[in-house]
């Protein structure tokens, strides 16, 4: 038996004298949430969704190679830079209630975790998905800064996009009834449903409308 593949926690190495942190070749940050999300507050509403919306589209594109190396992994692959096509990192892409797919689903779970994305709950919805963020530090931080009656979780929603792209060959369309439009005081409670591309979408706030496929 295959041993489990090593998870992102485990990965994680802080490289001091370089003064980094490292998952094989790809870099993280740490950052306060309420450091990032003070920069879309100082904006005006319009150039906030727009920052928003590129936010969510960079980590559409460059989170995707996260998600491809994660796949791989799983797969039993070798470490190191996933390849560009998702189709030779992840191998059963048709159903995404398959074993391939569930171990790659609770990965990202649990990296989320890991780098304090809150906690994530994927959950079956026909031939699409529904996520469930608990604690998204985005909304968090957006509702002590006064940012209500809009989404903020764009860095989620672009994640979640890059993770439809390993499942189902095409970035997911994504919608989301975050909890940074609710009042202060409710539960911090982020529902994201993932469709392949050119299904129906949920009700909801679309993220990455500019997004191109």
């Amino acid at each position: 038996m295959r041993p489990p593949a090593p998870s992102l926690a485990d990965r994680l190495r802080h490289d001091l004298e370089q003064g980094q942190i490292l998952d094989q070749d790809r870099r993280y940050l740490m950052l306060r949430a309420d450091v990032l999300m003070g920069l879309f507050a100082e904006l005006e509403p319009a150039a906030r969704t727009q920052a928003l919306r590129a936010l969510g589209r960079s980590v559409q594109r460059h989170g995707a190679g996260s998600v491809q190396a994660y796949a791989r992994l799983l797969a039993g692959g070798p470490e190191g830079a996933a390849p560009s096509d998702p189709s030779t990192a992840f191998p059963s892409r048709a159903s995404a209630e398959s074993r391939a797919a569930q171990a790659l689903l609770g990965d990202m779970a649990a990296a989320a975790a890991t780098l304090g994305w809150g906690v994530w709950e994927f959950e079956p919805d026909g031939e699409a998905l529904r996520l469930t963020v608990r604690n998204s530090p985005f909304a968090a931080a957006a509702r002590d800064l006064g940012l209500h009656g809009e989404p903020v979780c764009h860095a989620i929603a672009g994640m979640a996009a890059a993770l439809g792209r390993v499942l189902w060959s095409a970035p997911a369309e994504v919608t989301e009834s975050c909890a940074a439009q609710g009042p202060p005081g409710a539960p911090l409670r982020c529902v994201f449903h993932l469709r392949p591309p050119g299904r129906d979408p949920s009700s909801g706030t679309h993220h990455l409308e500019e997004t191109e496929p």
